[in-house]
């Protein structure tokens, strides 16, 4: 199967946190059998929420499993899959870890 990962931030803030978090993330990512892309979501005409969706897209083209974390997380737990998290036969999920 496979998987890719995918984070992103917008404005120098965020940007920042995504410098500590994002090589976090890769590691986690090939750990668990994943590919790792991230993006600068800033654009002038729509929210950054919006700049997502093409990345999504473009991402089920090409992968079985697309996963989106925004770069302010910072995943406490490497040892656990997000991926297996989510039941075989969901076309959505969320995922939430204490």
């Amino acid at each position: 199967m496979r998987r890719l990962l995918l984070t992103g931030w917008c404005g120098t803030e965020h940007g920042a946190m995504a410098a500590h978090t994002t090589p976090l993330m890769e590691r986690y990512a090939h750990r668990h059998g994943a590919n790792f892309g991230c993006a600068n979501l800033q654009h002038r005409e729509v929210p950054a929420s919006w700049v997502k969706v093409p990345l999504l897209i473009g991402g089920l083209e090409n992968y079985d499993e697309v996963c989106w974390i925004d770069a302010d997380v910072v995943i406490a737990r490497s040892d656990v899959s997000i991926f297996d998290a989510v039941a075989p036969d969901a076309w959505q999920s969320m995922v939430e870890h204490k």
